[in-house]
């Protein structure tokens, strides 16, 4: 989910972007819901329990986790599609991937870190900030450990760490599936194994938090780009306006994503209609703000030669 395409806007399929737009704005409209329904002033423990034994808590949860596993599978289908050390594995190459991919992720993450800290504090959010959970949250390693509760700050920063996580496995699938294709199969097996693997042992919060639960989607999203990248199949490319605007719109996702988490805690219990009508405006203007701040960085990291 980088900012901007690596390459030209024309070369990308419009139409994987415009399901990517839908499905964050499925899932927005669904964390508003609950945080306005559920959530409210709570924390991550009573989310992971709110998992475990509400059904209309897991009526709206669950299609969320159906959309995040969708996210996912473009992660991946764009590094299938793309070819990304389809030939070889370098050390330089890696650690360049590895520097690029952080560079990505993670100045957003800290933007939004630091947003939902002061909305949090605005609006006396109750965060139990200890030594530890501030190092779980200037990390964002909790759920990779199975650390719970994990950081209180922004406990929704998980998807930042999964995405950048799969980046930092994804040469070695790359590798593994150019040797012997058997292996990406065994792969997506895996990582669907786990899944359920942890719900069955009641580690259902991190059968949606932790980076390799997610595993089979990404995959699977790899092999998906591959085989279309094999057979030739043509990409529907940004050939008109409206489509070069779906491509823009695109951009924004994770900025989307970003930024609903801290107008989300504005969001009162039980409210009326037209609140939920301003905390999505109040959205799309946020996320147009660190979209820009992102693109700026972006700017100057390739300005220098580091991304």
């Amino acid at each position: 989910m980088s900012l901007k395409r690596e390459s030209d806007n024309k070369s990308f399929d419009y139409r994987v972007e415009a399901i990517r737009i839908v499905i964050m704005l499925a899932v927005i409209a669904a964390h508003i819901y609950l945080y306005a329904i559920w959530l409210g002033k709570r924390n991550i423990v009573t989310f992971l329990l709110a998992i475990k034994n509400d059904l209309n808590f897991l009526s709206i949860f669950l299609p969320i986790a159906f959309c995040m596993g969708i996210l996912i599978f473009f992660s991946g289908f764009v590094y299938g599609i793309r070819n990304y050390f389809e030939d070889s594995l370098t050390k330089e190459a890696y650690v360049e991937h590895i520097k690029k991919r952080f560079l990505r992720l993670y100045p957003s993450y800290y933007l939004a870190l630091f947003t939902v800290f002061i909305a949090k504090v605005i609006v006396c959010y109750p965060m139990k900030l200890t030594p530890i959970s501030i190092i779980l949250d200037l990390t964002n390693i909790w759920s990779l450990f199975f650390i719970s509760p994990g950081g209180d700050i922004w406990p929704e920063g998980w998807f930042i760490a999964a995405v950048f996580w799969l980046a930092v496995i994804y040469p070695f699938i790359r590798r593994l599936m150019e040797n012997n294709k058997k292996y990406i199969y065994i792969l997506i097996l895996f990582g669907f194994s786990l899944k359920i693997f942890l719900i069955i042992i009641g580690l259902t919060g991190y059968a949606y938090t932790h980076p390799f639960a997610w595993l089979g989607e990404f995959c699977w999203g790899i092999l998906y780009g591959k085989n279309i990248s094999e057979k030739g199949k043509s990409l529907s490319l940004a050939d008109t306006k409206t489509k070069k605007a779906i491509i823009k719109m695109g951009d924004r996702v994770l900025p989307m994503y970003l930024a609903h988490s801290a107008v989300i805690v504005f969001i009162s219990f039980r409210p009326p209609f037209w609140e939920y009508i301003v905390a999505f405006i109040s959205i799309l203007l946020l996320s147009e703000i660190f979209y820009r701040l992102l693109d700026y960085k972006d700017k100057i990291l390739k300005k220098k030669g580091i991304i």
